[in-house]
């Protein structure tokens, strides 16, 4: 027979086992399970080579823990915590996914941004949106950040989550993010069905900036690495990164039709805004290579094009691709998809 003190022992021995899947380290439900077995919470380890059956098991278990849909979600990008919306058709293979880029600065959360996942979830399209590295709440610090950073976190959460591409996306970008969605379709025309550039601003930052800046900016920003200036209505940090990185990634100072492009374009600009002059929707439309290129210009809008009439125009110009698809005017299929 177990003595009491036996049996005090074992119920102890209990007890801590309880309490244990308690604790965080233990999760509980499906998406928490999934969660703990993100990259970004394994530690880093030196492996060797896998074999082909190791890494297409890899592949399954990353398409499995990315599997998981909502809002604030986070990503593993090269070591940096990406923040990012997701949310996954029932009916995937039958629409084009949306994914929109954010302007400089501006967090995934925007009114626009909103706007679209509410449109998403009413039509059972994927959504995909995500706070660039350094801003909002995603890791890392802005001062690090550069264009071909950003661009390359961007395609590292496409080829994450929606790979295999069954139908290419449409990207919505504003400002920023437009610029990025043109590069992501020069990289990776794989990756992109269509465009809807909201303020689009490609080159601003040889453009807009530094073409603008008084000599002691210029100088305070080259030797000290950043320095907030003013621009439109808003204050930015511009940085030493952004500025030499933005040269390498330029569209608009090439001849006309020299930016190959094979997907339908539609351009949205306020003929007033106040940051980024409409001139520059006008360039792109020359510079790009695809004759499928509509420019659209709202007299009373802002840079930020978030009011009702501009939401409106986002929301026509994305189904006016979504009809150039059906058509059949443009390949919609992914390489990769067969």
């Amino acid at each position: 027979m177990m003595t009491a003190f036996t049996l005090l022992i074992l119920l102890i021995a209990v007890l801590k086992e309880l309490q244990a899947f308690k604790t965080p380290n233990h999760p509980t439900t499906v998406r928490d399970r999934i969660l703990s077995m993100s990259p970004m919470n394994s530690p880093t380890v030196t492996t060797t080579p896998l074999t082909p059956s190791a890494v297409k098991e890899q592949q399954l278990l990353r398409q499995q823990i990315y599997s998981v849909t909502g809002r604030n979600l986070k990503a593993n990008v090269k070591g940096n915590s990406i923040c990012y919306d997701f949310l996954r058709s029932k009916t995937s293979n039958r629409y084009p996914p949306i994914i929109y880029l954010p302007g400089l600065l501006k967090e995934k959360s925007d009114l626009k941004s909103i706007n679209l996942q509410s449109l998403c979830k009413k039509e059972d399209f994927t959504f995909l949106s995500a706070d660039y590295l350094g801003v909002g709440r995603s890791g890392g610090s802005f001062s690090d950040a550069t264009i071909s950073k950003w661009t390359d976190d961007i395609i590292y959460l496409i080829d994450t989550l929606l790979q295999p591409i069954k139908i290419k996306p449409i990207f919505v970008g504003h400002a920023l993010g437009a610029w990025i969605t043109f590069l992501i379709a020069k990289k990776r025309p794989d990756l992109v069905g269509g465009i809807v550039g909201i303020s689009s601003d490609p080159d601003f930052t040889e453009e807009l900036l530094w073409k603008t800046l008084s000599p002691e900016i210029k100088e305070k920003i080259m030797n000290e690495g950043e320095h907030e200036i003013t621009w439109g209505n808003e204050r930015y940090p511009i940085t030493r990164n952004l500025i030499e990185d933005g040269r390498k990634n330029l569209i608009l100072n090439g001849e006309k039709g020299s930016f190959k492009l094979k997907c339908a374009v539609r351009l949205l600009h306020a003929m007033y805004d106040e940051e980024v002059p409409y001139s520059f929707a006008l360039r792109l439309t020359e510079v790009c290579s695809t004759d499928d290129i509509a420019l659209s210009l709202v007299k009373s809008a802002s840079h930020e094009m978030d009011g009702e009439e501009e939401i409106k125009l986002m929301r026509s110009m994305i189904f006016d691709l979504m009809t150039v698809f059906r058509e059949g005017e443009y390949d919609l299929t992914s390489p990769a998809s067969g």
